[in-house]
């Protein structure tokens, strides 16, 4: 189960990819070729789940960047990284680029 302290890195099989112009994201499965359309804020989370910030970290700069409201969004955010966690879109820590 995820939690406020945990941190998480994109999945070395999934790649993104962006066309700022027509406002359009999406994130691909390298191996097994799923693509799952994304919204702006799904793909800024996903864009910034690096391995280095815990999630507490990254949902308060994602509060300042989207200037919303907390309690409202946090939960959300919470259950969007469960999505995310679920469709294997993101990892807990140890990235594939991270050295012992």
């Amino acid at each position: 189960m995820e939690t406020t302290k945990s941190i998480y890195c994109l999945s070395p099989n999934i790649a993104l990819r962006k066309v700022d112009d027509l406002n359009k994201y999406w994130a691909f499965n390298l191996v097994d070729g799923s693509q799952y359309e994304l919204n702006t804020t799904s793909y800024w989370l996903l864009e910034n789940f690096d391995g280095k910030n815990s999630l507490n970290v990254i949902i308060g700069e994602f509060l300042n960047v989207f200037e919303v409201e907390e309690l409202q969004y946090r939960a959300d955010i919470m259950e969007i990284v469960g999505e995310f966690i679920n469709q294997a879109l993101i990892i807990e820590k140890r990235c594939s680029h991270e050295k012992d």
